[in-house]
């Protein structure tokens, strides 16, 4: 099959290989689409047709699952929303500004589900035990706990004290096999005592300097 378009409004296709069979048909691009939108309506309609049929019966999810389960649920888990929290997003933070997240720390268990329903009744008949259980359940940390120092900084100074050895070990290999550098004749003794004598007999502050310090007739310092 062969689609030319003839001018802007009209559009030829022709149907191969015997063009004497089957004739050239010319028709505008509005009936195209036209004829387009009805095959796209009949596959609808069949698909409905086979939806609805007893074989193929399902049952839609949105008719199960509330929205907000379908919404947040897939990512966070079996974990109830019990309010709005930081922002109103499910997400759980200990933070003291914010002291009640918006859902539990931990997920729904058979456990967790008995305690609740025995937390509704009298509080003396639960243990101390079952209150930390349900404590942790709702939240990870204490107040004390989250405001308690984070020993977080001595992991980063010893990284840093580990980066800055490595670093110094390094220099000194450097320095000491690859480059191997010569050593600084200003740092030689012989080279202090020359430039010492230099100065002295070069008279360099004879009233309140160097010269005036030592004593030339005995050679010795005063």
């Amino acid at each position: 099959m062969t689609f030319v378009v003839m001018s802007s409004h009209v559009l030829e296709f022709t149907l191969e290989p015997s063009v004497e069979l089957f004739p050239t048909i010319k028709f505008s691009l509005v009936e195209f689409a036209e004829i387009r939108s009805i095959m796209n309506g009949v596959r609808l309609a069949a698909f409905r047709f086979l939806r609805g049929s007893p074989c193929l019966l399902t049952r839609s999810v949105t008719t199960v699952v509330p929205p907000e389960i379908q919404k947040y649920h897939p990512h966070i888990g079996n974990r109830e929303i019990v309010g709005y929290g930081r922002n109103g997003n499910p997400q759980y933070l200990d933070d003291p500004h914010y002291p009640y997240p918006s859902i539990r720390f931990c997920p729904q268990t058979d456990e967790i589900e008995v305690l609740q329903a025995k937390e509704k009744g009298d509080w003396h008949q639960l243990s101390i035990d079952e209150m930390k259980n349900l404590y942790r359940h709702s939240f990870r940390m204490t107040f004390a706990e989250v405001q308690a120092p984070h020993p977080r900084y001595k992991l980063a100074v010893a990284w840093a004290l580990f980066v800055m050895s490595g670093a110094m070990l390094y220099f000194c290999f450097i320095k000491s096999v690859v480059l191997n550098l010569p050593s600084c004749s200003y740092a030689k003794k012989e080279y202090k005592d020359a430039l010492l004598y230099r100065r002295l007999y070069s008279r360099d502050g004879p009233i309140d300097g160097l010269v005036s310090s030592f004593d030339f007739e005995n050679m010795r310092w005063k």
